[in-house]
């Protein structure tokens, strides 16, 4: 047993090691949209408008919401998502909203919503990893982006 006790040390160093790298993946896995778009991209600059399309079925509409009112009240309904980084593999939804994101006359984000269960991150200023695809994890109500389209062109 004697010669093996040299080993003990290297083996508790490994298993410290992998039990630190396991915490770091789990902890890059879980985010939100607040982590991922507010404190990263858009940080402190005002979003001037938001394009939205809405593809249902057959039929697609688009409305630009230009009212800081509705565009406050749209990002924070937002700023609660909760995320969890995942492939994009075969997804079922009835709706989608494509939303582009601009701060001042620059296309700064580029949003896919698929019903209200994943959420597409596209960042064009990212030079690899442009395109995230996240699992929403809480409960996201489509209410705040479906009023834009009840109350018209803002």
């Amino acid at each position: 047993m004697k010669k093996y006790d040299k080993y003990i040390p290297l083996f508790v160093i490994l298993y410290i090691l992998a039990l630190v790298g396991t915490v770091f993946y789990i902890v890059g896995i879980f985010t939100s949209f607040e982590r991922e778009v507010t404190t990263g991209i858009i940080e402190g600059k005002e979003v001037t408008s938001i394009q939205i399309n809405r593809l249902q079925s057959s039929t697609d509409q688009e409305i630009i919401v230009k009212d800081k009112k509705e565009i406050a009240k749209i990002m924070d309904s937002f700023s609660k998502v909760k995320l969890r980084e995942t492939s994009s593999s075969h997804i079922r939804f009835k709706r989608s909203y494509w939303m582009t994101i601009h701060v001042g006359n620059e296309r700064r984000l580029l949003l896919t919503l698929y019903d209200d269960k994943f959420l597409t991150i596209y960042n064009p200023e990212k030079s690899k990893d442009k395109s995230r695809f996240y699992k929403i994890r809480n409960r996201y109500d489509l209410k705040t982006i479906e009023d834009v389209f009840t109350n018209g062109s803002l």
